[in-house]
């Protein structure tokens, strides 16, 4: 029986140290290629990097997704209202370009859909304001 509650006090603390690995990153950086907003984006074994966007409504955001791992991954995003928006694969050792838009306000989750990646800290989201109206109008 003491092994079992040692093995399980094991489980419970690689947990937590993975959620902790999971906290959201500084916000990331959009630079503009051709007119378009990008976020370079890294996926490997359970995080994305950046995992903290921040962007206005109605702006597209090209992700340049490049898996540095050995894995497949996938980047999911969802809207405020939990609708998957995108889900993409990742294939390993590759780049993938995905272009999401966000229509209104809120946060939108992202994920890699693989079983327990984004229970391991393999998410993020892109906080999306609202525009601000112009006074002049």
């Amino acid at each position: 029986m003491k092994r079992k509650s040692e093995v399980f006090a094991i489980w419970v603390v690689t947990v937590l140290l993975l959620a902790v690995c999971a906290i959201l990153q500084p916000q990331a950086a959009l630079s503009e290629e051709e007119g378009e907003k990008v976020v370079e984006m890294k996926a490997d074994s359970y995080k994305f990097e950046p995992n903290n966007v921040k962007t206005s409504e109605g702006e597209t955001i090209l992700f340049r997704v490049e898996n540095i791992s050995n894995s497949t991954h996938n980047f999911t995003i969802k809207n405020p209202q939990k609708e998957i928006l995108k889900s993409e694969a990742l294939p390993a050792k590759k780049t993938t370009d995905i272009k999401v838009s966000f229509g209104e306000p809120g946060v939108y989750e992202f994920y890699c859909d693989k079983p327990f990646h984004s229970a391991f800290g393999m998410k993020g989201q892109v906080e999306v304001a609202k525009k601000p109206t112009d006074p002049s109008k």
